[in-house]
């Protein structure tokens, strides 16, 4: 019981204590009691980097624990560590994507999203998966989790993160169409259609961050961008608005100019 009431004192860390607590955090993790193990992560969650680069390798094994509250909490630690050392854990994190427990799943695609996975065939196909999975905030992450790989993503990731457009979860949407941005030339036959149809979606984040994708790559599908873009200046969301007048900057397409133009009229 003193165990877990010194880890608990110890959860809010901050320099220069931090510096002595995480040796005593560390420690935790290999404790008996479940709850002294729960602790020690919780504390080392709110360590940071380059404090808690000590604590990498056994936050890396806290994530085989057998308690699944430990596990959780240390994919959260490693992810919010922003540790180059946490690059260690990706193996063990694309793993546990598929584990049966929603929260461990969750945990590690978050974990993978703040780490950025090193590119890996394995690791993209996983994460790929996971824009399946039947946890909306598994899916979110894992399309955020992507996006730290673009712009090297294969066709069939292309081809899955479009299909992610249409998901019932808002923030899967959105993180999909800002992983898109980094499309390049040799998917825009494939990705310049999805993003095009994603300009008329509910969401206005989403109609943005699908304006923003088209107006790095819709050089290469002028024809069908513009047009798109332009009914765009009419969105009733300025944020949206604001995206399709930088996206058609970047294009440079003589066409947009006398919208641009009454649009400037209209809202200056």
């Amino acid at each position: 019981m003193v165990c877990h009431t010194i880890t608990s004192a110890l959860k809010n860390l901050r320099p220069p204590i931090a510096a002595y607590g995480v040796p005593i955090l560390i420690k935790a993790l290999s404790d008996p009691d479940k709850h002294v193990r729960r602790g020690g992560v919780a504390g080392l969650c709110n360590t940071r980097y380059p404090s808690v680069d000590i604590a990498i390798p056994a936050l890396i094994q806290a994530l085989s624990d057998s308690d699944t509250a430990v596990r959780v909490d240390a994919a959260k630690a490693l992810g919010f560590s922003r540790s180059p050392m946490a690059q260690d854990a990706v193996p063990t994190l694309v793993q546990n994507l598929d584990d049966p427990d929603d929260e461990i799943r969750w945990s590690s695609a978050f974990a993978l999203g703040l780490i950025g996975p090193l590119p890996s065939a394995r690791t993209e196909a996983s994460l790929v998966r996971a824009l399946e999975d039947q946890c909306g905030r598994v899916r979110e992450w894992a399309a955020i989790a992507l996006g730290r790989l673009a712009p090297h993503l294969a066709i069939q990731t292309l081809s899955a993160l479009i299909i992610a457009l249409a998901d019932s979860e808002y923030g899967v949407r959105v993180h999909a169409a800002e992983t898109l941005v980094w499309t390049g030339e040799v998917a825009v036959g494939l990705v310049v259609p999805a993003l095009v149809r994603v300009l008329t979606d509910s969401g206005s984040d989403i109609r943005s961050n699908a304006a923003a994708a088209l107006g790095r790559i819709g050089q290469w599908a002028n024809d069908e961008v513009v047009p798109a873009l332009i009914d765009s200046l009419a969105d009733p969301e300025s944020g949206v608005r604001r995206s399709a007048i930088e996206a058609l900057g970047q294009l440079d397409d003589n066409r947009a100019l006398p919208y641009i133009a009454s649009l400037l009229e209209e809202e200056c």
